[in-house]
């Protein structure tokens, strides 16, 4: 028979009383109660039920809500734990005891089986503050997020801790990360910056004080962005930053850079210019001066490969090509006295010398024609010696 049966036979056959709990299920009723059974002095059973269906179930609810949290608390990443705060007599924080923690309250602060014990026990040396936040969310019941560190374990952490159960319990639920590898990377990327912009601060003083030309230019109308104080000074300290080249320095128009500065950007390729004129203004619509210089066009790459400007570095090397065109100059000039001598040493007569001297003339101009002419003593006539590339004349004045 049924349970309830079972129980009312023990009843009559034992003379006991019995308690149980019975479900019954049938078509449009759930129902659970409770039962209490007693013998009676005729031989029967007096039977005393109560309805229980609403306990029962939120019983139920309950053991699944608390299933349902412990497999939560058991397989979060985060660390967790509840504490108890304990208090002076003046009311101030001086400690807490762990009642609860998860398996991960372990890998984030590296201290073993903290429930039953306090934090002071835990951790020797814990700083104040800790007390002071839980005592204060123990004490007011305000949740608080926050950063800190704690130097006796090594660690930081990023924490959420607010009150749960009654204000007299003082119990706190902390959840918390170890941040210590994000922090130091923190720091790492802090130290960097600051290296950077030591770097870049003194970069910007090599590149403000060196002695070659240097611009940098972005953009399709290549806009400049920086230059030198020796760039300043060779167009005259003209306002040029923030226009476009040709705009800022309007007697380039022409002269083909543009064009290079272009190439450099598509193909990613440095320009080498060696000796190259260029014309250039001292001043603002000065006229252009032809001015030599050494010259590397540098692409300026981005982070995503993109190429957005050039890098310009030149040296003005135009009175090293002056000086050595002028000894070029003077050397050839010494070559050619020194055939002409070595040429005259050798003439044996007047039409000889007059040969020599016509050729060497012919040679040193790159004239097509040449004359050698002698004027008598007190005649207005000149008799031709020798000449190249004329008939023979004589040349009256």
């Amino acid at each position: 028979g049924s349970e309830s049966e079972r129980q009312y036979r023990r009843v009559l056959a034992e003379g006991v009383e019995v308690h149980f709990a019975e479900h019954y299920v049938g078509d449009g009723f759930d129902s659970h109660v409770e039962v209490d059974a007693y013998p009676t002095d005729e031989g029967g059973v007096a039977v005393f039920w109560r309805e229980v269906t609403a306990r029962v179930r939120a019983e139920a609810a309950l053991r699944e809500s608390e299933a349902r949290y412990r497999a939560l608390f058991d397989s979060i990443d985060a660390g967790f734990c509840v504490v108890e705060v304990h208090v002076d007599a003046a009311g101030r924080a001086v400690d807490y005891r762990f009642v609860e923690a998860n398996p991960a309250f372990a890998r984030h602060t590296g201290l073993a089986d903290p429930v039953g014990r306090t934090a002071r026990e835990l951790v020797p040396g814990l700083e104040e503050h800790w007390f002071e936040a839980y005592g204060r969310v123990a004490t007011t019941g305000e949740s608080i997020r926050f950063q800190d560190v704690s130097a006796p374990i090594a660690r930081w952490f990023d924490v959420y801790a607010f009150r749960i159960g009654r204000p007299e319990d003082r119990r706190v639920a902390i959840l918390f990360t170890d941040i210590s590898d994000a922090k130091a990377s923190e720091r790492e990327r802090d130290r960097l910056l600051r290296a950077l912009d030591l770097e870049r601060s003194r970069l910007a003083t090599v590149f403000a004080q060196s002695p070659s030309v240097l611009a940098l230019v972005r953009g399709p109308e290549h806009v400049f962005e920086l230059v030198n104080d020796a760039y300043l000074q060779l167009i005259g300290h003209r306002d040029i930053v923030g226009k476009p080249l040709l705009e800022a320095v309007p007697e380039l128009r022409g002269q083909g850079f543009e064009r290079l500065l272009d190439a450099v950007v598509a193909t990613g390729e440095p320009y080498v210019g060696r000796e190259v004129a260029i014309g250039v203004s001292p001043a603002a619509g000065a006229p252009a001066e032809e001015r030599f210089f050494d010259f590397v066009y540098l692409p300026i790459t981005e982070a995503d490969g993109s190429r957005s400007g050039v890098i310009a570095h030149g040296t003005d090397v135009t009175e090293q090509v002056r000086a050595r065109r002028e000894a070029e100059r003077a050397r050839d000039r010494a070559d050619r006295l020194q055939g002409l001598t070595a040429a005259l040493a050798g003439a044996r007569s007047v039409e000889d010398v007059a040969a020599v001297i016509v050729a060497e003339a012919v040679a040193a101009t790159g004239a097509a024609t040449a004359i050698l002419a002698l004027r008598s003593p007190g005649t207005d006539e000149a008799i031709i010696v020798r000449q190249a590339g004329l008939t023979t004349l004589v040349l009256a004045d």
